[in-house]
């Protein structure tokens, strides 16, 4: 259910369908205007105050990363607590992030030395905004997404696989980005639409300098971490409405490959492979919705692509995609129909 937030607090911003306040300015998501009803109110630098943290932290987690830290322990850990409504998240360097069970608040703290702009930025957009949109009905996935001639192409893959270095070559192109690492996806008016995630692409510097030529200077995504932050804008068009699955691509880069390989997965092998790369902890009764979503998907056009590793490529590749993606379409339904299904996603 919708939630009221504050008057006094500074902005509405939105993401994945979802409309959310902080008493923190959140500036990598994108405000709206209007002070109406909100589906998250996030609290920094507080927690419930019937929360005992020693206890939780005494007894044994609900879920355990299979991640671990220098120390040997799990990066993240969470606890559920069917008495309070409420799920505990603790990673190791000591964030604390509270969730309510139906999604609608969020409550925030962190060690000391620690600043809240510095962990909202490191852990709230991906598995924390994974978690409350998967507690809100929602199936994520671990990928990047542009829109294409009014559908959404998915691209996921492993680590290194090249999700956002080619969905950048797309919008490069003119296309529009829809998400980047995290695409959330929830049914609607008869069509499993994919919703506008946060209006940035995260690249490493060659994908970057290969793109927008040896000058780019982008600024880090983290002050540790070598990755880039390329912000939607004059160079990166981004798509603010949400639009229905065209394609998911399941990318493999290989060294041994010279030109882009295409390749239909269907049924079974589809659905297992969609499964495997879903972002963030699966809420507890979430598996038999998530399941049909993901058979839902599974039924539309999946497809393996085996790309070069060598970025001289991409230009290449981007264009490969969208001849494969353009003859997928071709049996479309007309403008029409999915204005119908869109609708519905109101």
């Amino acid at each position: 259910m919708p939630v009221r937030g504050p008057g006094n607090w500074p902005a509405v911003y939105e993401v994945c369908g979802l409309r959310m306040v902080s008493n923190h300015p959140l500036p990598w998501l994108s405000p709206v205007r209007g002070r109406g009803p909100v589906d998250v109110m996030v609290h920094c630098g507080r927690l419930p105050d019937d929360l005992a943290l020693t206890a939780v932290f005494e007894s044994a987690p609900w879920w355990e990363s299979c991640q671990h830290g220098p120390d040997g322990q799990p990066l993240l850990c969470a606890w559920w607590q069917p008495e309070h409504n409420r799920f505990i998240l603790r990673w190791n360097d000591g964030a604390v992030f509270v969730v309510r069970a139906d999604g609608s608040h969020l409550w925030v703290s962190w060690p000391p030395g620690y600043e809240a702009d510095q962990v909202l930025a490191c852990y709230f957009p991906g598995n924390i905004l994974s978690f409350l949109l998967r507690l809100r009905g929602a199936f994520c996935l671990h990928a990047s997404a542009v829109v294409s001639n009014g559908r959404a192409l998915i691209f996921a893959g492993p680590p290194g696989a090249g999700k956002s270095t080619l969905a950048a070559a797309l919008v490069h192109r003119g296309t529009a980005l829809l998400a980047d690492d995290l695409v959330a996806l929830r049914p609607a008016g008869g069509a499993l639409l994919a919703w506008p995630g946060i209006p940035q692409l995260n690249l490493w510097p060659a994908a970057a300098r290969q793109l927008l030529g040896p000058a780019a200077r982008l600024p880090r995504l983290f002050p540790q971490e070598d990755k880039r932050c390329l912000r939607a804008g004059r160079r990166v068009q981004f798509a603010r409405q949400p639009a229905p699955v065209g394609a998911v691509y399941l990318l493999e880069a290989s060294p041994a490959t010279d030109r882009p390989e295409f390749e239909a997965v269907t049924g079974s092998a589809a659905a297992a492979l969609l499964l495997g790369h879903g972002f963030g902890i699966q809420p507890p009764g979430a598996a038999p919705r998530e399941l049909a979503m993901v058979a839902e998907l599974a039924r539309g056009p999946v497809r393996r692509l085996r790309r070069p590793q060598r970025l001289e490529t991409l230009e290449e590749l981007a264009r490969a995609v969208e001849a494969d993606a353009a003859g997928l379409f071709a049996a479309a339904p007309a403008s029409a129909e999915l204005e119908v299904s869109l609708a519905g996603a109101g």
